[in-house]
């Protein structure tokens, strides 16, 4: 719902401009989920502040790779760009058996044996993400130095 807004901006502000929102909303994402622990409303919010980075993120992308690139490999890129996303797939089961911990086994049938349990490593691969999307403001940081 939001891509069509993330055009207008594009449009009317530019591409670093919504380079630095869209990158501002991916952080805010990240850092609703290092604070939010069991909260349901801040674990919502969360979501859909990913959402909405997600619907940012998307336009940008292929606007900018078209616009830096031009259109004459833009299909070629653009399909290597998937592939790496989708080879990046392959790390989310060894992630997710990493950072679960085993808390979720115990709430319900023992609360007491949940006392001790491993709340997993959940902190650490959001501030290893948070770190990642904060590296992305070199890119509209060079936008502004080059153009």
């Amino acid at each position: 719902m939001c891509a069509p807004f993330s055009g207008f901006m594009l449009e009317t502000v530019g591409f670093t401009q919504t380079a630095f929102f869209t990158i501002f909303i991916g952080t805010l994402w990240i850092v609703i989920l290092i604070v939010a622990g069991a909260s349901e409303v801040l674990m919502v919010s969360s979501f859909v502040a990913y959402a909405i980075f997600r619907s940012f993120l998307f336009p940008y992308f292929f606007a900018s790779l078209s616009r830096k690139m031009g259109f004459r490999f833009f299909g070629m890129l653009s399909g290597l760009a998937f592939c790496a996303s989708g080879l990046t797939q392959f790390a989310i089961a060894p992630i997710a058996s990493f950072v679960e911990g085993d808390c979720h086994e115990y709430e319900v049938r023992d609360p007491v044996a949940a006392e001790g349990c491993d709340g997993g490593n959940w902190k650490m691969v959001h501030l290893i993400q948070l770190a990642n999307t904060l590296l992305l403001l070199i890119i509209p940081f060079l936008d502004t130095k080059h153009s």
